[in-house]
């Protein structure tokens, strides 16, 4: 754009096109538009209260696993035996060995140091 370039290339931009002074007064105006917005009616604490009543936080939907019958957030895999609706979708012993085996190497790089 025309209005960030550096003062040394003004001379050559006003050269190269008529409309350089033009652009740059809508920048200045533009920015004084955004900068300097002001509220016209001023909100008072009820008003704003009573919009805010809507942002709330909603407690979690918690339903039992058919499998495990073990407590678990609703339409999500139970994180204890790793099913969602009969299906498996990850072994959750293989990721509790994989766990165990990365601690193991972690003990033995501190030891060795």
């Amino acid at each position: 754009p025309l209005f960030l370039r550096g003062k040394n290339d003004d001379f050559a931009i006003r050269q190269q096109s008529p409309y350089h002074s033009i652009a740059r007064l809508f920048f200045v105006v533009d920015w004084y538009i955004v900068t300097s917005m002001v509220v016209r009616m001023r909100s008072t604490k009820s008003h704003r209260n009573n919009r805010r009543s809507h942002f709330k936080l909603a407690p979690p939907c918690f339903s039992v696993c058919d499998s495990c019958k073990q407590p678990r957030l609703s339409h999500t895999m139970c994180l204890h035996c790793g099913k969602y609706r009969g299906r498996i979708f990850f072994d959750v012993q293989k990721r509790i060995d994989k766990k165990q085996k990365k601690q193991k190497e972690r003990a033995k790089t501190a030891v060795g140091r």
